[in-house]
């Protein structure tokens, strides 16, 4: 998404998981996400939490 050339778009990854992305010049981008409908099923929590690559102790706080 940070190498995309068009100036916006949105990426939707395996996991259902939905980021947002536009180019306010050639120096920044916005990237907005993610947003998820994905249902609180714990493998799932953990392989997203493991591809994110989150830190066990800040886990807990990211599905409040």
């Amino acid at each position: 998404m940070l190498q995309s050339e068009q100036t916006a778009g949105i990426i939707t990854t395996d996991l259902f998981q939905f980021y947002g992305y536009v180019s306010l010049d050639d120096d920044y981008r916005i990237v907005i996400g993610p947003s998820s409908i994905l249902t609180k099923d714990k493998n799932k929590l953990d392989h997203l939490l493991f591809l994110l690559d989150i830190n066990e102790k800040y886990q807990e706080d990211i599905f409040v």
